[in-house]
């Protein structure tokens, strides 16, 4: 897949899985990285237009201290 959407600037998939009852599910999401300044609005695959969202994964964050940056 990602062979053929390099003409796009995408660099990385990774699909997103959960783990309900010791099994990992897909869930048909995915995160992908781009190779540019800005976020598309629309990734295109093959005849299809996807919706392109942001995510900002929240900060390493301490159990004891509650400082950012360690566990």
């Amino acid at each position: 897949m990602q062979e053929t959407l390099k003409d796009q600037k995408l660099v990385e998939v990774r699909k997103i899985t959960r783990n309900i009852e010791d099994k990992i599910i897909a869930t048909g999401a995915a995160i992908i990285t781009f190779d540019l300044f800005y976020r598309p609005d629309t990734l295109k695959l093959d005849w299809e237009r996807v919706a392109v969202d942001e995510h900002i994964p929240n900060p390493i964050r301490c159990v004891n201290c509650q400082k950012l940056g360690h566990t």
